[in-house]
Parts: C-alpha cells; sequence; structure tokens
C-alpha cells in the first residue's frame, strides 16, 4: 500500500497544478539526466551490489544484462514524462486558452 499511495497524490497535483514543462529535448533531457545521477548514487550507496541480488558470476553478461536494464529505465522514465506532459495538456487546456485570451483583451 505504501508504494501504490504515491498515485493518489501524483494524480491530484496533476489534476490541481497547471505544470510548464520546457521544450521537448530540454525536458526529456533533464528527466534522464537525473534518473542517471540517481541510478549512479544507488550503485555507490550499495557499495556496487546489484539490485535484487542478482548473481554476476558471468561478468561481461551481467554488465550487458545492467546496461540493458538501464536502458529499458530511462524508456520507462521517458514515457512517464511525455505521457504527464499530455495529460496536463488535455486537463488543463482549457484553462490556459482561457487565460491567453483575457490577457490579450
Amino acid at each position: 500500500m505504501k508504494h501504490s499511495a504515491v498515485l493518489i497524490w501524483v494524480v491530484l497535483e496533476i489534476v490541481i497544478v497547471n505544470h510548464t514543462y520546457p521544450c521537448k529535448g530540454i525536458g526529456e533531457f533533464l528527466a534522464a539526466l537525473m534518473s542517471i545521477l540517481y541510478l549512479i548514487w544507488v550503485q555507490f550507496y550499495t557499495s556496487y551490489e546489484w539490485l535484487l541480488g542478482l548473481s554476476d558470476s558471468q561478468k561481461t553478461w551481467f554488465c550487458f544484462q545492467k546496461l540493458l536494464f538501464y536502458a529499458a529505465l530511462l524508456d520507462y522514465i521517458r514515457f512517464f514524462y511525455v505521457l504527464g506532459k499530455i495529460i496536463n495538456s488535455k486537463i488543463h487546456h482549457q484553462s490556459s486558452k482561457k487565460e491567453i485570451k483575457y490577457s490579450t483583451v
């Protein structure tokens, strides 16, 4: 329950707050950069032990698996960044148009 409770607050925030996203390339780059920095921190924090207790008996193959995992994780993060941007634009689309109309009149 603890992990899924965060979803309630994220959905509530996206409904209440109209987020202003940077241009697509910069936003995705910053999200990927923060994710990479977090993964590096996790690696140092765990003293180079692999997450979930996976065995690293075959060093070359295991390193390749880690790289694939990190690449998949970055795609996962990119997906949620774009999804959040789309949901935010759908929810707050009408209110942003009204603000533009009133500010130009």
